[in-house]
């Protein structure tokens, strides 16, 4: 059963945008711009189309920083060497600003700077969905970052799901340990992230055009969560 049988203008204006241009792949910016408005916490963050507009929004957001290319042409960006961690001031803003620039411009892509907020440390976590030709919806939790490729360790459920199977996904998984605060580490708080995969699901069954969602990492704290990467595929 549907929770929320959602149909929300900003999501239809990007949508709509993405696929005018022949766009399968949203920047991580449209990505996350979709999360938020469906109620999952993302990092603050500010698009700049210039070294100068992009120090500006450093200044807005506050040190430390991240840095990351905004492209249509580049989908995972720590291959492309586009992503600029810990950044403490407006030199090495502007250092890692012209470094991108450079890069880019050597490639002959269109880009832009996505300027970050610094998110605290938590726990990794992977929350994402594909459409399966014949069964629809397909949702995915799991251990996020490096562990989602090394583990493999998932759980999945198609899609529509109530709040007892979300729950039970997160229970599933082999790192499960993990979520209640191991070694010292803070318990996550599992029932934000129950929200975020009753959101994914609610938004997969809303909108036919998107076949492929991913949010990793997802940061799971003792109070909340928050969506630092994702992407979505149309």
């Amino acid at each position: 059963m549907v929770l929320i049988q959602m149909r929300l203008r900003e999501v239809d204006r990007l949508l709509e945008e993405a696929s005018s241009s022949n766009r399968r792949v949203l920047t991580e910016y449209e990505s996350k711009k979709i999360f938020k408005e469906i109620g999952i916490p993302v990092t603050r963050e500010i698009l700049a189309e210039t070294i100068e507009e992009a120090i500006s929004a450093g200044d807005k957001i506050g040190y430390p920083l991240v840095l990351k290319i905004s492209s249509p042409h580049v989908s995972h960006k720590s291959d492309f060497g586009g992503v600029y961690l810990g950044i403490r001031d407006e030199e090495e803003l502007k250092a890692a600003c012209e470094n991108l620039r450079r890069q880019a411009d050597r490639q002959g892509i269109e880009y832009s700077f996505l300027v970050q907020e610094m998110a605290k440390p938590g726990q990794e976590l992977l929350v994402g969905s594909k459409r399966d030709p014949t069964f629809g919806p397909v949702l995915i939790f799991g251990l996020g970052g490096i562990f989602t490729e090394i583990l493999d360790d998932i759980s999945i459920r198609l899609s529509p799901v109530d709040r007892q199977e979300a729950s039970a996904m997160l229970r599933e998984i082999r790192g499960r340990r993990l979520l209640d605060g191991y070694r010292g580490l803070p318990p996550v708080d599992l029932d934000a992230v129950v929200d975020v995969i009753l959101r994914v699901s609610d938004l997969m069954e809303s909108y036919d055009s998107i076949t492929e969602l991913d949010i990793n990492p997802l940061f799971g704290y003792e109070d909340g969560v928050l969506a630092v990467d994702g992407l979505i595929v149309l």
